[in-house]
């Protein structure tokens, strides 16, 4: 493992400890993007943690994490995007973004179809 992409993974975990852990321990966390691929040098680390449906009235501190504004904040504390997912209709659905080939990916010669589904690693727990 690359000195960078040990910088990444120290980071990620001092957000889990600081951040995450105290507000959403016990969900699923999914970690997919360049950083679990044959990139050299990925940016960063793509994670999110799915709220269920059931959980989303007593996850209010997780879902506020998942803002915009922390989103930028913790991307640039930790070097990490970082989204929650809701298991509403109509929400974002990170679980099957971070799974998505695409035209861009596809064409890079890996031998991918856009329609094809890249893997996720799924922690729980964690």
């Amino acid at each position: 493992m690359s000195g960078h992409r040990r910088n990444l993974m120290k980071e990620f975990h001092r957000f889990i400890e600081s951040e995450l852990r105290p507000v959403g321990s016990g969900l699923s966390l999914i970690i997919g993007g360049s950083f679990i691929s044959d990139k050299v040098t990925p940016d960063d680390i793509e994670s999110s943690i799915l709220v269920p449906n059931a959980e989303i009235s007593s996850r209010a501190a997780l879902i506020s994490i998942g803002n915009e504004a922390a989103h930028l904040r913790i991307k640039d504390e930790y070097g990490m995007d970082f989204y929650v997912n809701l298991d509403l209709a109509g929400h974002n659905d990170f679980y099957n973004f971070f799974q998505y080939v695409g035209p861009k990916a596809a064409s890079k010669k890996k031998g991918l179809n856009e329609k094809d589904r890249r893997g996720i690693i799924e922690v729980s727990p964690w």
